[in-house]
């Protein structure tokens, strides 16, 4: 057996008796209820990372605000939306409200009496909705009340407060499961005649939107609204960052991470989206590479916020000093003033525009960015930028391979990328093939794709014209080898004492619904799943996951009882989750209470938004810490996704419209989590998750430039930059064959083409009874999760009949091993100082 030294004051360990072996358990959970000085300090650094996700939209001089009288109004002012919900839901202590935060800054808030009868209407409803929904106690039924929208409570007269400045927060919640509809996209008639009415009434109207993604604000045009804000969804501490912008002691930096559209008739193919096209099963991809602002500038099309677009109470110049290219990298410096009266941060982005030859081209592509410090007035910091030209290049379906055409590449520099200076022009005079590629996860259909209208010559003078040499770029062709059990000693003396069962049962996980093969040796409350505990005898423990990816997802509260068994606490989780209808047990005086306080950080397109690798780096490391102190090997994080469309229930989930932004972040945020060893995450959900609806049967019809280029461009940065240790794929098909199906993507991309070595996993239950195979999820090396007896009744048939070889068991079954054998908490269970 493996010796432990537990903490007694975080953790509790009980002795069992199992068949003669004694077994166990870890509990890692405080005792205390008291706020700890690692809560505390991530309340600081969630209070940062809002700080640089909020972006001012419009500002006409109104702010600044000093602490005055307000009106604040909308359903997000007392009841804040922190987060999405489902799997990205997150059991914090507290979540400080907008309502709070302005009171906390000084604010004298007149309009108590209308948040007051709101929150009783609110309440009501919610009573009423829950009774119908326990009643029905359906799946469909329990998640459908994250999408009710809020009460309609149109302002009157009798709601208008004295005094100058009225605030009216635009709340929308949002969740996995479920894509947004027209009613959560654009304000309801209700609130479109509240801000009518308080744009009469007050000289100063400010509108926050909190919302997880973009919000159609046509219908509120006519109005004179002083100041928008993009709140988005900032995690614990949103409602104080929000007042300290307010009051400008500090400055906005955040910049959009999506195009905001005038009218959703604007997203292309947009009336063909999820639900709206009429045919769910099917999801033609038919803008190709023309993807939020790719499409936009491309196209023409005029739109309200461009990509990267974001104000600030002070003003900057940009200016590139120097380019120069070496080898395959290009090189920039640019000089950031700021020439305003207040002190701010100020975000550079290079963008290129490739030459239109046998490929189509969008009008340009993000490279390239970075963030300023904090810079007084009349301070300048210089920027060191670069970029690899393979960022540059395009995949060529016909051929296969990834290409750099002949022509001219435009680099532009500036603060979005509808506000750019063409800094360099890097002239190639021949095509060069970086990389062959078999033909993978090919699409068999014929459909038409968008193509881009004739690009006119631009007059381009006085830049730096740099010469590209076609000898610094050397061809890759990959191979595709038969996928091997993980090379490690270590494994391989493991793997030959494990029998057909042990193996069998470390290929899936077990969740809190399939306890009947757990012995509970090591269990985080609320973890989403753990490996199996049938090893421990043969050296291996077991380990936990909880979901992602703004922090940590456990209970927040629970109870053990004399007997070592977990008691759950009512009001761990929001009204939207599945422990609502979970009876609360009765808490007896022999009972130890178990605390999980974990920290709830802005969701990851207000992350992104700061586009400050090194602010989200430094956030994982304060996750990984929490995993450490709460016994978490994998946090299902991040989200990566590309925004497709505005509507995409689960868009806050991920980081942006652009791969190369959202491999980046991803990236910085992997780096900080697996800056302790052991500590893993896992790149989620790939690919093509760009719809909810109808997400398990969803086929995504994509043509493989378009799933090269945008779709897998940024989990690809990830495994490459970031050494992502775990990834999961996602529910739907894709050209016809279910994720976690396609051994095209989960290994002969994932592994052979991007170097990936770690465990990938299915999404929960997607190998379910008439979805994605078991068999073969195995075979493309899957973990099966949750686990349970259908998924082991499945695996177990397929080794009977021949349909699976224990062979290629053995292959996932051996990264597992490893990932366990490497683990923080079996490193610190070596060295009996587990916590």
């Amino acid at each position: 057996m493996i010796g432990f030294f537990i903490a007694a004051k975080v953790s509790s360990l009980m002795i069992e008796v199992k068949g003669g072996r004694i077994m166990k358990r870890i509990i890692a959970a405080q005792r205390d209820r008291r706020e700890s000085l690692r809560e505390i300090e991530n309340r600081k650094l969630a209070y940062r990372a809002a700080l640089e996700g909020i972006v001012l939209l419009k500002n006409d001089g109104t702010l600044p605000l000093k602490p005055c009288d307000i009106a604040l109004y909308g359903a997000g002012a007392r009841f804040t939306v922190k987060g999405g919900s489902g799997s990205g839901e997150v059991n914090e202590r507290h979540s400080v409200s907008i309502y709070e935060g302005l009171k906390e800054k000084g604010f004298r808030i007149l309009s108590d009496s209308t948040l007051n009868r709101y929150e009783e209407k609110l309440a009501e409803a919610k009573q009423t909705y829950e009774q119908e929904t326990r009643e029905k106690h359906t799946f469909a039924d329990i998640w459908s009340l994250v999408f009710t929208p809020p009460a309609a409570d149109t302002l009157g007269e009798e709601d208008l407060a004295d005094c100058d400045t009225a605030i009216f927060v635009l709340s929308r919640q949002a969740g996995e499961g479920k894509d947004r509809r027209m009613d959560s996209y654009r304000p309801s008639e209700s609130e479109v005649a509240s801000i009518r009415l308080l744009a009469k009434h007050y000289r100063k109207l400010i509108l926050i939107i909190n919302s997880g993604s973009s919000v159609d604000l046509s219908d509120l045009e006519a109005y004179p609204i002083n100041a928008v804000i993009f709140f988005c969804q900032q995690g614990m501490e949103g409602g104080n960052a929000l007042a300290s912008l307010l009051t400008g002691e500090e400055n906005f930096s955040a910049k959009l991470t999506d195009t905001w559209v005038r009218r959703y008739e604007d997203v292309p193919f947009g009336n063909e989206y999820s639900y709206l096209n009429g045919d769910l099963d099917r999801e033609y991809y038919r803008e190709g590479i023309y993807v939020g602002y790719r499409y936009y500038d491309t196209f023409h099309v005029a739109v309200r916020y461009p990509f990267g677009y974001g104000l600030s109470y002070t003003e900057y110049t940009i200016d590139t000093l120097e380019s120069s290219l070496q080898e395959r990298r290009v090189f920039l410096k640019a000089a950031v003033k700021n020439t305003g009266t207040m002190k701010g941060k100020q975000v550079v982005q290079v963008y290129v525009s490739c030459p239109k030859g046998k490929l189509d081209k969008e009008y340009q592509r993000l490279v390239a960015f970075a963030k300023t410090k904090e810079l007084l007035p009349e301070e300048t910091q210089i920027l060191d930028l670069d970029f690899d030209m393979e960022y540059c290049s395009s995949f060529d379906q016909e051929e296969n391979c990834s290409i750099l055409e002949k022509g001219k590449y435009i680099v532009r520099v500036g603060e979005s990328c509808d506000h750019t200076k063409i800094a360099a022009v890097i002239e190639n005079g021949e095509t060069i093939i970086l990389s062959r590629h078999a033909d993978l996860m090919p699409c068999r259909e014929d459909f038409e794709e968008l193509r881009a209208p004739a690009k006119e010559e631009e007059k381009i003078e006085d830049v730096p014209v740099l010469t590209l040499d076609p000898g610094a770029f050397k061809t890759v062709s990959y191979s595709y080898p038969k996928m091997r059990v993980c090379d490690d000693e270590r494994v391989a003396s493991i793997m030959k004492r494990l029998t057909l069962e042990e193996k069998v049962a470390l290929v899936m996980g077990e969740s809190r619904e399939n306890a009947e093969l757990s012995t509970n040796y090591i269990y985080t409350p609320g973890s989403v799943a753990r490996t199996s505990e049938l090893s421990i005898g043969k050296g291996l423990i077991n380990i936990n996951l909880a979901d992602g990816p703004a922090g940590l997802r456990l209970l927040r509260e629970s109870a053990l009882d004399r007997n070592g068994r977990i008691k759950y606490v009512k009001g761990n989780y929001p009204i939207a989750s599945m422990e609502l209808f979970r009876e609360a047990e009765p808490i007896e005086e022999t009972d130890t209470l178990l605390y999980q306080y974990t920290s709830a950080f802005p969701v990851a397109t207000a992350l992104a938004q700061s586009f400050n690798t090194e602010l989200v780096e430094e956030i994982g490391k304060s996750v990984s810490g929490e995993m450490r102190e709460f016994n978490i090997t994998y946090w299902l994080a991040p989200g990566m996704n590309i925004h497709r469309n505005p509507l995409c229930g689960r868009n806050f989930e991920y980081y942006s419209e652009d791969p190369l932004l959202t491999g980046k972040i991803a990236a910085a945020l992997i780096r900080g989590v697996q800056s302790i060893r052991g500590n893993y995450i896992t790149i989620k959900h790939l690919a093509c998750n760009s719809a909810e609806e109808n997400r398990t049967f969803s086929d995504s019809i994509v043509k493989q430039r378009a799933l090269r280029e945008i779709y897998l461009k940024g989990f690809e940065i990830a495994v490459r930059e970031g050494h992502a240790s775990g990834a999961m794929t996602s529910y739907n098909k894709i050209n016809g064959v279910y994720a976690s199906d396609s051994y095209d993507m989960s290994v002969k991309i994932l592994r052979d083409e991007w170097g990936f070595d770690g465990v990938i996993m299915t999404d929960w239950t997607a190998t379910i009874e008439g979805h994605a195979g078991n068999v073969q999820a195995v075979k493309t090396g899957h973990l099966i999760m949750p686990g349970g007896k259908y998924y082991r009744d499945e695996i177990i048939k397929g080794l009977k009949d021949g349909s699976l070889k224990e062979e290629e068991l053995d292959i996932p079954v051996s990264f597992l091993v490893k990932a366990i054998l490497d683990s923080d908490v079996a490193s610190r269970i070596r060295a009996k100082d587990i916590i």
